[in-house]
């Protein structure tokens, strides 16, 4: 096994169609899919194009801010593990209910210890990365009914602020910060 955090890749394809068939199979909702569609190949084609494209704030829709996305990938077995998201800026509503560093984890990886390689490992991208440098402390939060992710964070010393409610999502977001 030899585990890489790299950008999204059309090596990965298959994987990653296996992966999101297999999100969709379990009913659950990653964010780039908000119409909740089985995606083809040819549309996670374009969703690797575009965590490319959106990575430059000047590209990026006023509705959306900019992020760069990384894969978590055993690269002896062409597997994606983890999908993280990091996003250098915040507006308002970003800042008090969702993060700079979003995750998901395969449904065939849950339970694994890859979870704290993969936020060490972004922590090391925001460190050495020249459009996420500028960040002083990353902020990190989850469902407050989400126990796994609510371990994850903790395990890795995050800092717990507060938790808040978000009437746009209706649900309560646990925030954690960790300085760089």
């Amino acid at each position: 096994m030899q585990l890489e955090l790299i950008k999204p890749s059309e090596n990965y394809i298959d994987s990653t169609k296996e992966v999101f068939d297999k999100f969709y199979d379990l009913w659950e909702n990653w964010f780039w899919n908000p119409k909740f569609i089985k995606y083809t190949k040819e549309q996670i084609l374009k969703y690797i194009q575009d965590t490319s494209y959106f990575e430059k704030w000047e590209r990026t829709p006023e509705w959306r801010l900019s992020s760069v996305t990384y894969w978590l990938v055993d690269s002896t077995e062409k597997e994606l593990l983890w999908v993280i998201n990091i996003r250098p800026d915040l507006n308002d509503y970003l800042l008090n209910f969702w993060w700079n560093i979003w995750y998901a984890i395969s449904p065939y990886q849950r339970k694994k210890w890859y979870w704290k390689l993969q936020l060490q490992k972004a922590i090391e991208k925001i460190k050495s990365e020249e459009t996420l440098k500028h960040l002083s402390k990353v902020l990190l939060t989850c469902n407050d009914d989400n126990i796994w992710s609510r371990k994850i964070i903790e395990s890795c010393w995050w800092i717990y602020e507060d938790k808040r409610y978000s009437e746009k999502d209706w649900v309560m977001k646990l925030r954690y910060w960790i300085p760089l």
